[in-house]
């Protein structure tokens, strides 16, 4: 989370997501997950990009603080782990909370390993199959952006969070079953062990100065 994901995430949010113009979801939707501790982050090629704490709210909010590798400042993100009904237990709806007094909210998906390793999923909407309480809707940038029938540059408005789940668990279902090609996640928050898989351990900068991302 932080940077090193939610930004990504947050770069990418012009296509293909999954949003509301409303908050769906509240403190009683959220899991109290254990997964308070000390991540590396890393991209879907396993390179790590830096490192985040985390700290679960008594809300049920979880708070990222990461610095990117090379860099001293931090920035911090908030999201919220709603259980996908019907689901595995292992999978969440991960809503974007990181400005809390926003309309509308932005959603990822999640899967918390049995190992404590945390990856994260950007949902697609043209692949997300029609429901109730969804509006597909090709954002309007006054400029041509692909071609007019690209269902990729198409958002998912969601108006109801059982729409939502509905599509969540679709998404689980899809995720979670063996396919022909590897799917990869976004990012994968990966439990600290002194140092990261492929035997590299980093450093942040020297500084005194951290910087959230509301700064």
């Amino acid at each position: 989370m932080g940077r090193t994901l939610l930004v990504l995430a947050l770069g990418l949010a012009l296509t293909g997501c999954w949003i509301s113009e409303k908050p769906l979801f509240g403190p009683g939707d959220y899991a109290h997950l254990d997964i308070a501790g000390s991540y590396n982050s890393e991209n879907k090629d396993g390179d790590v990009e830096g490192h985040v704490d985390l700290t679960v709210r008594p809300d049920g909010l979880v708070e990222g603080v990461a610095i990117k590798k090379g860099e001293s400042g931090s920035e911090t993100s908030i999201m919220g782990f709603v259980p996908i009904k019907g689901g595995s237990g292992e999978y969440f709806i991960l809503v974007d909370r990181s400005k809390e007094d926003s309309d509308g909210e932005l959603y990822l998906l999640g899967h918390v390993g049995t190992d404590g390793d945390i990856e994260m999923y950007w949902p697609q909407c043209a692949g997300t199959p029609d429901i109730d309480g969804m509006v597909r809707e090709k954002p309007d940038f006054g400029i041509p952006i692909g071609p007019k029938n690209d269902a990729s540059l198409s958002s998912c408005t969601f108006t109801t969070k059982e729409a939502l789940q509905k599509a969540a668990l679709a998404a689980e279902k899809f995720i979670s079953v063996p396919h022909i090609v590897d799917l990869q996640p976004l990012g994968i928050l990966r439990k600290e062990d002194g140092s990261s898989d492929n035997g590299e351990s980093w450093d942040a900068e020297p500084g005194d100065d951290s910087e959230s991302a509301d700064e």
